[in-house]
């Protein structure tokens, strides 16, 4: 091996040229076998993506070099790449495991380590199983992840270090460590306090310590950002039903479903829910509807019927046979299902609501929000344009509504806004 050699493949491989670079070292490593040149090899090899002749000569130099770091640490990118990311994407848990444990054997880097444990999470999740979830995500801390957030495809994504604090936080909350969830969830929004999933967490670990009351009050909070996802107000209304406020479940629920517009699998836990709620109010019919589209659409996906249904259509079935109440004639197909519970939903909207009259204030063309004039003198309401029926979206239209918490942004204070808004039928 000559110094001049060598030293031109080195610059080559720190001016990212690996194919010229990879000759070299190849060459080198073939006429000499030194660590030196086979660890700078394995590395071109795999950033030119030639990773079967990456984990060949790895193997190799493994051998004959077992204690070199750098080729340990070599031999460690190697099996991220050729090994344990295939298996991520199968979600092949047991070999996403051993590969894992292999690399973490071989290295301690604080470059790959991370990206290793988040990978194993990751898989871990999407296979249910939390408590690997819980016990890898142990092995790095937070500031070994970066707080800035990501591009995807041209989208923003969460930082690192939020999605870690995410996941271990709720595999705390799934393996019943309900105070360590909460502190962890609340400790993270320091690092991300506008996390509408930290603040989530941190509310369900609320419930799970018992504490159904002030879980209930941040997830209203929540709920009442323009941020927030349908399935918050859902989760909302499961909280509500717990603490034994039926009525307001029931409503909340029933507006969930109606803004979810991802299709019947999306939702069925929550038609599960629906039917607890309607069987607390007395409304069988509902009930039944709800149990039957869960089913419907597990059958039609060829998915198996888990407990929590089987349990929720005895519930059901029970309640009509104490009372001897015929069964609902239904739709045979989810579709069907689907249209006869969306107007169980439009009616749940209303439940319990007190409404209000007003007449819509003028506003812009093209602006998002507009306002009430209330009737009683009380104020002006908040209103999404989007929520006006499509007969009262101009000024001067009569309309009732109710009203639901928000928060006034500007004057960063709680507020209301108009919800359940209909048009009231021209005065004579």
């Amino acid at each position: 091996m000559t110094s001049a050699t060598f030293e031109q493949a080195e610059q080559w491989r720190k001016a990212g040229q690996y194919q010229e670079a990879a000759e070299v070292f190849r060459s080198l490593w073939e006429q000499q076998s030194t660590s030196a040149a086979a660890w700078r090899y394995v590395y071109c090899l795999r950033k030119l993506n030639r990773l079967e002749d990456a984990e060949r000569v790895v193997q190799q130099a493994s051998e004959e070099f077992p204690d070199d770091d750098f080729v340990r640490s070599e031999a460690a990118w190697v099996a991220y790449l050729a090994r344990l990311e295939p298996a991520a994407r199968q979600e092949d848990l047991p070999r996403v495991l051993e590969v894992a444990e292999q690399i973490c054997q071989l290295t301690d880097s604080e470059l790959l380590v991370p990206r290793v444990v988040m990978t194993v999470m990751k898989t871990a999740k999407k296979r249910g199983n939390w408590p690997v979830v819980l016990a890898w995500s142990g092995r790095i801390t937070a500031q070994q992840l970066s707080a800035e957030p990501r591009r995807l495809n041209g989208k923003q994504t969460m930082a690192p270090r939020e999605v870690w604090y995410i996941n271990r936080a709720r595999a705390m909350l799934e393996v019943g460590q309900y105070e360590q969830a909460r502190q962890t969830a609340l400790g993270a929004l320091a690092d991300f306090p506008h996390s509408l999933f930290l603040k989530r967490l941190a509310a369900q670990a609320l419930a799970g310590q018992g504490n159904l009351a002030g879980a209930a009050d941040e997830m209203r909070q929540l709920a009442a950002d323009p941020r927030a996802p349908w399935y918050i107000e859902a989760e909302l209304a499961e909280l509500e039903h717990r603490a034994g406020n039926h009525q307001e479940a029931y409503r909340r629920m029933g507006h969930a479903l109606l803004a979810c517009r991802q299709s019947g699998p999306y939702k069925i836990g929550y038609f599960v829910s629906f039917s607890s709620i309607a069987i607390a109010l007395d409304k069988p019919d509902v009930a039944a509807a709800h149990v039957v589209l869960a089913r419907q659409i597990r059958t039609e996906q060829g998915w198996r019927i888990p407990q929590t249904l089987l349990d929720a259509e005895q519930q059901v079935r029970q309640y009509f046979q104490q009372r001897q109440l015929a069964w609902p004639q239904l739709p045979a197909d989810s579709r069907g299902l689907e249209a006869v519970c969306r107007q169980f939903w439009q009616e749940a909207t209303a439940e319990g609501l007190t409404f209000y009259r007003g007449t819509v204030k003028p506003f812009p063309e093209g602006r998002a929000f507009c306002y009430i004039r209330r009737d009683d003198g009380q104020g002006d309401v908040y209103a999404l344009v989007s929520d006006l029926p499509r007969e009262a979206r101009r000024p001067g239209s009569r309309v009732e509504f109710a009203l639901k918490a928000s928060f006034d942004k500007k004057k960063q204070k709680p507020s209301v806004q108009a919800t359940s808004i209909r048009p009231l039928p021209k005065e004579k």
